[in-house]
């Protein structure tokens, strides 16, 4: 059960990742703003997500809130940055 809740949370947050990247580079929002909006909605909407959406106790699956907090936050980072980036930058900087 914990394996399937980490592969829930995890799927969330790359989703989660892609349309933040996409709506933050067509905005466009810039610097920190945009990297701690992000964080920001992630963390907040990962919570909500498992405490509302699923019904998940974290701690008696996990043990902490911490760990379901933490889990795929890096990966989803990087997908949020690379999206955010290419997209501020086809839109923003023409080739040419």
């Amino acid at each position: 059960e914990k394996n399937d809740l980490a592969d829930a949370v995890g799927w969330f947050r790359q989703i989660l990742a892609l349309m933040c990247g996409l709506i933050w580079g067509i905005i466009p929002i810039k610097g920190a703003i945009g990297i701690l909006s992000f964080l920001g909605v992630n963390v907040a909407s990962t919570f909500v997500y498992y405490s509302q959406f699923l019904g998940v106790d974290e701690e008696d699956v996990m043990g902490s809130r911490w760990v379901l907090l933490q889990e795929d936050l890096f990966p989803s980072f990087a997908t949020f940055l690379l999206l955010w980036t290419l997209m501020h930058t086809f839109l923003y900087y023409p080739s040419g």
